[in-house]
């Protein structure tokens, strides 16, 4: 295939000693019934993210933006916007191709 290209996010181990993971995972599964998936832990840390940027005491789009270029310590990986609009703590693989041999 000629000029294949995929992107993808290359995972970040969860530490699941923390207690604040802990008490993610003993929640989640008494309410959903289900294991924890990286997914859910990447959807916590987003909400708790946002959640924080719109927490009581902003009472302007500035003051929730500069909340959002503070950098959050989530469970599974930093979320950290603070220079634009993308998360430099996420780690985004490239792989390309000119084009195919066979």
């Amino acid at each position: 295939m000629e000029g294949m290209r995929v992107e993808f996010e290359s995972d970040y181990a969860v530490v699941t000693g923390f207690s604040q993971y802990q008490a993610f995972k003993t929640a989640f599964e008494k309410r959903t019934g289900r294991e924890v998936s990286r997914h859910a832990v990447f959807g916590y840390d987003a909400a708790r993210f946002l959640l924080n940027a719109l927490s009581p005491g902003f009472d302007t789009r500035q003051e929730m933006l500069r909340r959002m270029r503070i950098v959050y310590v989530g469970l599974r990986s930093p979320i950290d916007v603070s220079e634009g609009q993308s998360n430099r703590g996420l780690n985004i693989m490239t792989v390309s191709r000119a084009r195919s041999h066979g």
